[in-house]
This record gives C-alpha cells, structure tokens and sequence, in this order.
C-alpha cells in the first residue's frame, strides 16, 4: 500500500486563507535542495507554526502530526522519483491539496521498485501516502500547493490511528 484515500477536505475558506498565506509569505519558503545540498529539487516547503486553519485541520485526526507545512511546486517543475530521508520524521505524511482546483491538481506518482514504472495516486480532496517508497511529482502548467501533515509512523500504523 503506497497510499490510502481519506473522507476529509478542506472548506473554500480554508482554501483561501492557505492560498493566501502562501502568495503573502512567498518568502518564508524554504527552497529543498537534495543531500549533497546543491541541487534544488522543485519543492518548496513552508512549515507553519500555531497556525490557526492548519492547527484545526489537524485536530480533526486522532492523532497529532510532528510537523504542519505548506508544499509548493512551481508551474511544469518535476520532482524526481525519491524516497523521503528518515531524518525528516516524516515516514508518512496526510496531503490536503489547495491549488490549482481539484481537476487540475497533479497527483503524486509513486513508483514501482526496480523497473521505474509509475502509478498515480487517486485525485482525491484528502489522501495519505507512505513517504518511504519512491514517489515525485510531474507538474503541469499551474502552481501547485497543498497543505500536510507530517507523521513520524508508517502509513500503515497511521491508517490504524485514524480510520
């Protein structure tokens, strides 16, 4: 199991709100480069601290996450296949997207090991997917940024905690 559909979403309101802390904060963005530290690898990343709409969207689950951010993949940028460092405390993570709309939102692809093919997660309002297998991200032509909760415990451990 890479990843499992989960029966939440966030309100316009939500949305908004999110989608405007973005634009307004661009520069508090942190730009992820890979671990040599050099190469950037199309991921931008916001981590929100007591943060009023991402505080009640996580309250909704029965179990706290480790870390709260906002992701950001700028119009036709490509993360490459990549399993998540442990180092992150992020063995699994809860993805909420905000923009572009729901139609338009590029799904993660996750990655067969060993023969390079790809399967796409299902578009959905609110998904959760095991950041330890190989997974990255194919763009198309809109920004792309999602709200996610980060979770130190395997997907299938969190599936248990929250469904």
């Amino acid at each position: 199991m890479n990843h499992f559909v989960i029966d939440a979403k966030l309100t316009e309101d939500q949305k908004e709100t999110l989608g405007h802390l973005a634009k307004k904060h661009e520069q508090e963005f942190h730009l992820h480069k890979d671990k040599t530290g050099i190469d950037y690898t199309h991921l931008d990343i916001m981590i929100l601290n007591d943060n009023p709409v991402a505080d009640k969207v996580a309250e909704q689950f029965s179990v706290k996450p480790n870390r709260v951010s906002l992701m950001r993949v700028a119009p036709n940028a490509t993360i490459v296949p990549h399993v998540d460092g442990k180092d992150y405390q992020r063995l699994s993570a809860i993805v909420f997207p905000i923009l572009p709309v729901m139609e338009d939102f590029t799904p993660t692809s996750f990655y067969h090991a060993g023969n390079g093919n790809k399967k796409y997660s299902h578009s959905s309002e609110c998904y959760a997917f095991d950041t330890q297998q190989m997974h990255g991200v194919e763009n198309n032509d809109n920004y792309r940024l999602s709200l996610q909760l980060w979770y130190d415990m395997s997907l299938t451990e969190l599936k248990r905690m929250i469904i």
